[in-house]
């Protein structure tokens, strides 16, 4: 392994792989060729490659040598993240525009979007005498007009460099990062020369942007591979996608694969900051502390399964015990609350309301079972359950192997799944299956299950510390985060 190798992994902060690069013998050469499958033997754990495959990708299409349509000429840098291209756009002093990353201005009472610096070039333009450069009315030209269709490729029409934008499109159906720069430009420019103040409005510059998420939408709800296409894409949309109402996760194939889960932790990502990413991982084990306090504190009762449950809690007799005592007991700290039904019961004609048990809740927020042959069943209760009383059935938990009513040292090991409609995603340990379950109704805009909504709500301001002015009002919810809180 050369230098460039290892200054590489450095920067992106993935030292512990040099090893296995420098036993693999991959230099400069080698790393720059690397494929799918060899990343994927050399990086075995899902998680690190994931964040290899981000940034290899965003290495390798700002450094690979490329000869495109616009006849540019990008050669690679010893220096990781840096290259050069013989084709620039320059302002007046020489400096280099990126078009993408150009300041601007946002005028909060007009909603105008203004460039700090862009130089106007019309050397290479054909625009059509009906679009006046300049005009005297102080009112700005509609350009984007819905009876016209595409309004994106009517505007690459009129220039030089669009045309050349629209020729490598049809050749290779997809824009590359340095093309999508070049499509910013152009739309940038058109709408400068016939705007009089050369000003864009915000919503107007978002929706000419919007084109070139929707070709990217489409890849992803026709591929799934190469993944760090994939992942590259689905970051890139996130923000997009986050918009919709609800994500229709049949429309995406990718996330019916089984490292679907990630892309569903990439959205999550792109709403909260990334601190809320591990949230529940850095405070649980304190939690548990606070648990075995708040319970002997106020005498709570859990019923028969009381005695065991506790014992792990307080003395786990293996490892990840106490975790799963912790999980089963949190749904018995809230009472069940009374819910009236937006829809009909199937077997009847009337509205009705429905007050789930104790143990009807727990089982809806983890639910747990001895056997993987139970898991195909148990989602068909589900689904039954949900179709009885008029509800969605929305993600849930579920942990195999750790029997019910006893604590076992010989048992088969612990499976962890969180399942989305008909995909079962097998996380590592339950509380990564419960990290993966509550990300996704953020992610996929869902609403949590209707039985269990406070108890998703106690997890989502206590362990995630995120607090939205439409979360519903739970006194017990406040009452429990207060309590823990002072212990």
């Amino acid at each position: 392994m050369d230098a460039f190798t290892k200054n590489i992994l450095s920067e992106w902060k993935l030292d512990e792989l040099i090893e296995k690069f420098n036993e693999e013998e991959i230099g400069r050469d080698q790393f720059l060729t690397l494929t799918e499958s060899m990343i994927t033997e050399l990086i075995p754990k899902v998680g690190k490659r994931s964040t290899f495959f981000s940034k290899f990708v965003n290495f390798i299409e700002n450094q690979k040598v490329s000869k495109d349509v616009l006849g540019q000429n990008t050669f690679i840098n010893d220096n990781p993240g840096t290259s050069f291209s013989e084709d620039t756009t320059t302002d007046d002093i020489g400096h280099s525009i990126d078009i993408q990353s150009l300041p601007f201005e946002i005028d909060d009472n007009s909603s105008v979007l203004m460039p700090s610096s862009l130089i106007m070039y019309e050397s290479n333009a054909i625009i059509e005498k009906s679009i006046p450069a300049t005009t005297q009315s102080t009112n700005m030209i509609p350009v984007i007009d819905p009876e016209k269709g595409n309004i994106v490729r009517e505007i690459l029409n009129k220039y030089q460099d669009g045309l050349m934008i629209l020729q490598c499109y049809t050749a290779k159906g997809i824009l590359n990062s340095a093309f999508r720069n070049s499509l910013t430009s152009v739309l940038v420019k058109h709408e400068l020369q016939i705007e009089p103040n050369h000003q864009i409005s915000k919503s107007k510059f978002l929706m000419l942007a919007e084109d070139d998420y929707e070709d990217r939408i489409q890849w992803l709800k026709n591929n799934v591979e190469p993944e760090h296409i994939l992942f590259k894409y689905w970051q890139e949309t996130s923000n997009f996608r986050n918009k919709k109402a609800s994500l229709e996760t049949h429309s995406y194939p990718a996330l019916k694969k089984p490292t679907g889960y990630l892309l569903i932790e990439i959205d999550f990502e792109e709403l909260y900051s990334v601190d809320k990413k591990i949230l529940l991982f850095t405070k649980f084990d304190g939690f548990i502390i606070k648990l075995i306090k708040y319970i002997e504190k106020h005498n709570i009762k859990f019923g028969v399964q009381e005695t065991l449950v506790l014992h792990e809690l307080r003395t786990p007799s293996k490892s990840g015990n106490d975790t799963i005592a912790a999980l089963k007991l949190i749904p018995f700290l809230f009472q069940p609350i009374t819910l009236k039904l937006d829809k009909k019961r199937k077997n009847c004609n009337t509205p009705s309301t429905w007050r789930p048990s104790k143990v009807e809740q727990a089982s809806a927020f983890v639910k747990f079972i001895a056997d993987a042959n139970e898991l195909k069943t148990s989602h068909t209760q589900k689904i039954d359950k949900s179709i009885q009383f008029g509800t969605t059935l929305q993600p849930y938990v579920i942990i195999v192997g750790h029997c019910v009513d006893a604590y076992q040292e010989d048992h088969t090991p612990i499976e962890s799944y969180t399942v989305i409609n008909n995909t079962y995603y097998k996380l590592e340990t339950p509380l990564k299956a419960l990290d993966v379950c509550f990300k996704s109704y953020y992610s996929l805009n869902l609403q949590y299950p209707i039985e269990v909504q406070h108890i998703w709500t106690f997890v989502q301001q206590y362990f995630y510390e995120i607090h939205d002015k439409n979360d519903k009002n739970f006194p017990s919810v406040k009452t429990l985060i207060n309590d823990l809180n002072h212990l």
